[in-house]
């Protein structure tokens, strides 16, 4: 099996993330940066937006680009997953303005002394407390369906095959 990041998508060109919010109705961006990561199944954008009727309350936005790993499937579990914590526990999570499921975060733990460290594992303490106080019936990932609910959905893995992989044979 080849590595993940070996499937990325290649740059998006910054006129090409400006058509993106043309099309979302939102401003053109007045900062469109790429972190340098090595990232395994996204390349990822953020977009500064001017104060604005148009930008909708929105200011900053994280653009996520899926590479062809695992389509569809990983990305609607990914809505699916931050629709469910939205509506049922405090967890902060994004808010998701638009995704389309056809087609990484940067690492800081280096940069964080231990006392960062412990208010984070204690974050991810109440955190899954909360989400074992959910019951589930049965076993999968998450999707949304057309009333916008989050709903149980198929199972996802990165390690059950890839797209690319599977062209390979």
């Amino acid at each position: 099996m080849s590595p993940p990041a070996a499937h990325l998508p290649p740059p998006l060109p910054d006129h090409a993330i400006q058509a993106l919010l043309q099309t979302l109705r939102l401003p053109q961006a007045t900062s469109i940066s790429n972190p340098r990561t090595t990232a395994q199944y996204h390349s990822v954008y953020f977009l500064i937006l001017p104060a604005s009727e148009l930008s909708r309350g929105y200011s900053e936005l994280v653009l996520r680009v899926a590479g062809n790993h695992l389509p569809e499937i990983k990305t609607t579990n990914e809505i699916g997953v931050m629709t469910w914590l939205s509506k049922n526990t405090s967890i902060p999570a994004p808010e998701v303005i638009a995704y389309d499921a056809s087609s990484e975060n940067p690492s800081l733990t280096s940069t964080l002394c231990s006392l960062q460290m412990n208010q984070i594992f204690d974050q991810l303490i109440d955190f899954l407390t909360q989400l074992q106080a959910h019951p589930w019936d049965g076993i999968g990932g998450l999707t949304v369906d057309d009333r916008g609910e989050a709903q149980l959905g198929p199972v996802v893995d990165e390690a059950f095959w890839q797209i690319p992989d599977i062209e390979a044979l």
